[in-house]
């Protein structure tokens, strides 16, 4: 086996649940049966990446960032997903879930804000970071934390 091919399988090995962990974070619940196409996608970027002999200063984030923007562009080719029912699962509520009073009062407060002030936020909530949630409805970072940030304080006076 050539050295780079060896190296292709170790970086695979080594980063692989960074891999899964931003594929399945863009491709819940809808686009969960893409996952291994576009884990070949990653590989296939990450593959060219090493034979161009580009090196990375920080390969976890690097990796990371190619795994997530990949899972996105995949998603958002085939008609996105990213609607406010289809970010709402987090916050359903569990009749067995002791949280399931908030939850529902967070549910109520959150339909009372506009629905860019709801996505971000929804989006935020999932676990979703400002650039990611930027990435996703195609807003600048700046436009993205500021729609999260006012989304929460909108609902602190919501809560008042």
């Amino acid at each position: 086996m050539a050295k780079s091919e060896h190296d292709f399988e170790q970086l695979l090995e080594t980063y692989a649940q960074i891999v899964s962990h931003a594929i399945q974070k863009v491709c819940f619940p809808k686009f969960r049966d893409y996952v291994e196409d576009i884990r070949q996608e990653v590989h296939i970027k990450l593959w060219d990446l090493l034979k161009s002999g580009k090196k990375m200063e920080a390969p976890e984030s690097y990796i990371y960032r190619v795994a997530f923007t990949t899972a996105l562009r995949f998603v958002q080719k085939r008609g996105g997903w990213v609607s406010t029912d289809e970010l709402n699962h987090p916050l359903k509520a569990n009749e067995n879930d002791s949280k399931s009073d908030r939850k529902m009062t967070l549910e109520k407060l959150m339909s009372r804000l506009d629905d860019e002030h709801r996505r971000a936020l929804k989006a935020y909530m999932v676990g979703f970071n400002h650039k990611e949630v930027a990435s996703i409805f195609g807003w600048s970072e700046p436009k993205a934390r500021h729609l999260v940030y006012r989304g929460i304080q909108s609902l602190k006076e919501l809560e008042q």
